[in-house]
Parts: C-alpha cells; sequence; structure tokens
C-alpha cells in the first residue's frame, strides 16, 4: 500500500512539474515583437514564436540558440566569431571591445577580425587579440 502511494504522490509531483515548465516558457497569446524572459533567458518573440540565430532587433544584433534562447560569451557562426557580454545583452560591433583583458575588433557585421590589420591599422593575431 505505502508503494502505490509513493507511486501515485510522485506521479502528481512529475505532472505539476511537467504542467509549470510548460506555462513558464509559453508567452501570451498576444505577444509579438517583443521580447519575453522565461524564467531562465531571454527570448524575442516574433511571429508568435521565438526567433532563433543572428537576429537584428532596433537595429541591435543578437543571437539566439535553436531553442530561441539568448547566447552570450564567445559564439561560433558561419566560421564566424561573435561575442555577446552579458552586460550589454548585444554582440560586440563595429569597433574594439576588451573581453577578459584582450582586445578584440569587430566588423559592422559583428564578426571579430582575425590574421589581419584593423582599418585604424592594428595587427590582430590569428586567435583574434590585438597583437600589442
Amino acid at each position: 500500500m505505502k508503494k502505490i502511494f509513493k507511486l501515485i504522490i510522485s506521479n502528481i509531483v512529475i505532472a505539476n512539474l511537467i504542467s509549470i515548465s510548460a506555462f513558464a516558457i509559453t508567452p501570451p497569446k498576444d505577444w509579438n515583437n517583443k521580447w519575453w524572459n522565461d524564467g531562465v533567458s531571454w527570448n524575442y518573440i516574433k511571429d508568435q514564436k521565438p526567433v532563433t540565430g543572428l537576429q537584428s532587433i532596433d537595429n541591435k544584433l543578437y543571437y539566439f540558440d535553436s531553442k530561441g534562447n539568448e547566447v552570450f560569451g564567445w559564439i561560433q557562426y558561419n566560421s564566424q566569431w561573435l561575442y555577446c557580454d552579458g552586460e550589454r545583452q548585444e554582440l560586440a560591433a563595429s569597433g574594439w571591445k576588451n573581453v577578459n583583458g584582450k582586445w578584440y575588433y569587430f566588423d559592422s557585421n559583428a564578426y571579430m577580425l582575425h590574421d589581419t590589420t584593423t582599418p585604424d591599422g592594428y595587427k590582430m593575431g590569428s586567435d583574434g587579440a590585438w597583437i600589442g
């Protein structure tokens, strides 16, 4: 009898957790072209679903994974590197960015330059960091 009771209770708990999780990630039906925080990460809702990949929103660049969650840190995209810092929550674009004490240069598409010279004449290494 105790085993059956424990089984019933555990099934009720699991069912409640599943329904709470489903509710937490579902924006309201009229939510469109707006930011949404599901309690874990940020998403941008367009046409009633989260966007994915590289997105331009209000003239700023962002990157979202395959589930629509905004991604922070270093991101490899189309064989190039992007960087999104958690403070500004947008991709570094068009200029210099200090990341963990190293300087990197990003073009207007938010791609990190490497193995080249920046438009203002500085050499960038194979890792993308400024060779100083």
